[in-house]
């Protein structure tokens, strides 16, 4: 079949690209409610022009991301409506949180089908890839613009608006940005940039030009978890190398050429190197094992319970000294919440304080909030089902991404693989990161709806 039935007007596919570039670019940023409004409500007009046009590739089993998404969107209303417990908060959430992802979801699928239209056109295919991959950059890119400008007004005493200067106190500052923020939205671009790099190594078409751009790009985000003392972007960098280095060793192991020997090397250096770094820098790691021993006793010391600042300390830990207050809460906080799940299986209805919520039915004086595991939280906060339609959209998404032409097939494959796995460690059940999450998935999904029409 044609894949150029129902062509989208080569304007409105560079629109709806610049309109993801500047949201996703923004999305963390304070203050920019009404441009992300803008960036959404214009992204959902034109994606439902081009969902009309082609409304007929909205069939199939390459579909089915897209239709769990929708019947997430209804579980969680009729969760509102007749099984929630928590009115008030529930409803303050649906109307401000999920309002804004299903405003997204015409967006992004408008964005994939159109996206996909033009695979057979190298040229605009080219400058769409250019624009959404300058999208993925440029939030790495404004947090060293905001570095540099927060270093040089500190050092020549210039008032700068707050705006414009970094601010990671993200509790007790409506300036302030949170570590999870950074992780989340830098990481996409690492792992497009380090997948391009090993498939183009691994098919022996890497040109010099390409190869720049992408090494180029692969410091930002690493130097951002350093500065940031960030040990989960560490990790999940570290996870994307060692995937990288497997697939490119097992590919090429007989046929690798001293060029691509010489680069493998160099670029595996060069992020083994940034990555040992911040390992040894981050005093979390030393004792890991140690702490979690004492953490899995959830039963026996109850001092997960408390707030690190009111409470009197930590049980010691097999060295005698107090774990850390990362490790300690992670684990065990993480073991209690998955212990609620089957107590609460259709969930408490908030997205991401219902682990503080359903404590507190059980333990009055209970001082937590997040489990800090993203998929944890969402399954305490919707239950079974939502976790099912959640993680379901995300991994067939993640699975059709395979049959998608690169570069695209290294941003289904690598973006959401990693995506995947970071919400299962880090607290990532918020607003921006969840509806930043389903944007993605209905994003691929399109895509792959509009691929599967041009090799039928």
């Amino acid at each position: 079949m044609n894949n150029n039935k129902n062509a989208v007007n080569p304007l409105i596919t560079t629109t709806l690209c610049v309109l993801f570039a500047i949201l996703f670019g923004i999305w963390t940023q304070p203050h920019t409610l009404f441009i992300r409004y803008v960036c959404m409500y214009g992204g959902a007009g034109l994606g439902l022009y081009v969902l009309w046009r082609n409304k007929s590739v909205l069939v199939g089993s390459k579909a089915l991301p897209i239709y769990l998404i929708l019947a997430l969107v209804g579980w969680i209303t009729f969760h509102l409506f007749f099984i929630g417990v928590n009115w008030d908060a529930q409803y303050m959430e649906y109307i401000k949180v999920w309002k804004r992802i299903i405003i997204c979801i015409p967006f992004a699928a408008g964005l994939g089908i159109a996206v996909a239209k033009n695979f057979d056109s190298s040229a605009q295919s080219k400058r769409d890839w250019q624009i959404i991959y300058f999208g993925l950059l440029l939030p790495s890119l404004i947090y060293f613009i905001k570095y540099a400008v927060t270093f040089f007004s500190i050092k020549y005493g210039i008032e700068i608006s707050p705006f414009f200067l970094l601010d990671n106190n993200h509790l007790g500052s409506v300036w302030g940005i949170s570590r999870a923020a950074y992780v989340f939205f830098c990481i996409p671009v690492f792992a497009v940039a380090l997948a391009e790099i090993t498939y183009g190594l691994k098919d022996g078409n890497l040109g010099f030009k390409k190869s720049i751009i992408y090494l180029s790009t692969l410091p930002l985000p690493l130097a951002i978890f350093y500065i940031e003392n960030d040990r989960t972007g560490t990790l999940m960098a570290l996870l994307l190398v060692l995937v990288a280095s497997l697939i490119f060793i097992f590919s090429r192991m007989k046929k690798i050429t001293a060029k691509e020997a010489v680069t493998f090397v160099v670029v595996l250096t060069m992020l083994a190197t940034f990555i040992v770094v911040n390992i040894h820098r981050n005093e979390y790691w030393a004792n890991l094992i140690a702490d979690g021993k004492v953490a899995i006793q959830v039963d026996k010391y109850d001092n997960w319970k408390y707030n690190r600042i009111k409470m009197v300390g930590y049980p010691v830990n097999e060295y005698g000294v107090e774990p850390s207050g990362s490790n300690y809460e992670r684990i065990s906080w993480a073991i209690v919440g998955a212990r609620m799940v089957p107590e609460h299986p259709l969930g408490y209805g908030l997205m991401t304080l219902s682990f503080k919520y359903l404590g507190l039915q059980k333990w009055p004086d209970v001082e937590t909030s997040l489990s800090h595991s993203a998929w944890l939280d969402f399954t305490l906060g919707y239950g079974l089902p939502g976790l099912f339609l959640f993680f379901g959209s995300s991994f067939l998404a993640w699975r059709n991404g395979r049959e998608l032409p690169l570069p695209w097939k290294s941003m289904a494959r690598w973006v959401l693989g990693i995506l995947m796995v970071m919400f299962v460690i880090k607290e990532l059940s918020m607003e921006i990161f969840v509806n930043a999450y389903i944007f993605l998935i209905v994003f691929i999904a399109a895509l792959s709806l509009g691929y599967k029409k041009k090799i039928n």
